[in-house]
This record gives structure tokens, sequence and C-alpha cells, in this order.
């Protein structure tokens, strides 16, 4: 039994405690002024950007920001907030959503190096994203004296797709010596030293193909 049917029970006289009919009226008024609560409470909802749900939609087309309709409820809250008060809450979990909101397995990662005063996103290059909308949010958020800068990760297999060339050499050997006479009897005149030309196969083993996560043909 819910507390607004106990509360509308109490009203009634005890006589009617009984009363199947009377039980089926009530649970059904009780129903319908729960229901009509709980929608009173939805709405007075999204008049406060912490308890806003459906109406960030408006929040967001009032102070001209970009919508964010995949994004967390806390992240859209928070560029509202940031809008309203001029300020952000710039923590890294913050500056990940940020980031995430532009990336479609939200997979992206902030990388502090805080003794160069700078950080970066560390965005799966799987993804489809506009560097340029993430370095505006960004930049409309993070604190002035911090640079920052995107990078592409590769988190699939590498395939390192070798090809084999093969190069003909000439190399000349002597190799062959002759006489102008059959008997093999032969004077200064008629002895001579022929050259030949024999081609070494040279197998070159050139990595021609650098693809990430699967083999492509070059």
């Amino acid at each position: 039994m819910t507390l607004t049917k106990r509360d509308m029970l109490d009203t009634l006289p005890r006589y009617y405690d009984d009363s199947p009919e009377v039980d089926a009226i009530i649970t059904t008024s009780a129903e319908q002024v729960d229901r009509m609560r709980q929608r009173a409470r939805e709405l007075t909802d999204q008049y406060y950007v912490r308890t806003a749900t459906h109406g960030l939609d408006d929040w967001e087309r009032v102070l001209d920001l970009p919508p964010r309709p995949n994004s967390s409820l806390e992240f859209r809250r928070n560029r509202i907030l940031a809008r309203l008060n001029g300020t952000a809450p710039a923590t890294v979990r913050y500056l990940t959503d940020v980031v995430n909101a532009h990336v479609a397995d939200k997979s992206a990662r902030i990388v502090e190096y805080n003794g160069e005063y700078r950080f970066e996103a560390e965005i799966n290059v799987d993804n489809v994203i506009d560097t340029e909308e993430i370095r505006r949010d960004i930049e409309e958020v993070k604190p002035a004296h911090l640079a920052f800068g995107i990078t592409g990760v590769i988190t699939d297999a590498i395939v390192m797709s070798g090809h084999e060339y093969t190069f003909g050499v000439p190399y000349p050997i002597c190799n062959v010596l002759r006489t102008d006479n059959a008997r093999g009897i032969a004077d200064r005149s008629s002895m001579a030293l022929v050259a030949q030309d024999y081609t070494v196969v040279v197998p070159y083993p050139i990595c021609g193909v650098f693809v990430a996560g699967h083999e492509r043909s070059a």
C-alpha cells in the first residue's frame, strides 16, 4: 500500500475499510495522484541545472552551447554551470568528458605533463573526430596557462606487410683460358683470357606497407 493510498483511507470512516468497491476507487485515485506528483517534481527539476534532465536541451539552447545529447548528464550540467559562472571545473575527469563528447566509443583519455605545463588528449584513430571542435571546447574550459594537444593512438594490431624484390647483378668472372688451336699448344700470340658475365639474383625484403588493424594490399 502506498503512502498516498494510506492517507486517503485515513480520511474515510472505518466501516469503508472492508469495502472492495471503495478500495478499488481509492487505489485508482492514489495512483493518479502519485503520477501527477511525479510529473510536477520532474517539471520543477528542469528549473535547476543540477537536477535537470530533458530540460538541459533548453539550457544549452538559451546559453548558445552546442548540443551534446549523447554525453552524460553530469558533463552537460558542468558545461552549463561553467557558462553561467564564467569558470569550469577543469579536473582531469571533466576534461576527459569534454573530449569524449566528440568521440564515439568514449575511449579518449587525458595525459598530464605537469612539469611542461601542458596536457594532451589521446584518442583512438579508429574514431572520426573534428579536432577543431575539440580544441574549441577545451579552450573554453581549460586553465589559461596550460597548453593543449591531441595525439592519435593506434590500439589495434599492427601488420607489417613485407614484399621481396629481386635485383640482377652482373658480376664478371675471369675463369676461361682459351687457345686458338685444338691441341692446346699455343704461343703467346694465340692465347686469350676470356671473361664471362654471371648474373647473381639478390633478394631484398622491403616493408612497403604499414597498416593498423588489418592487412592491406600494396
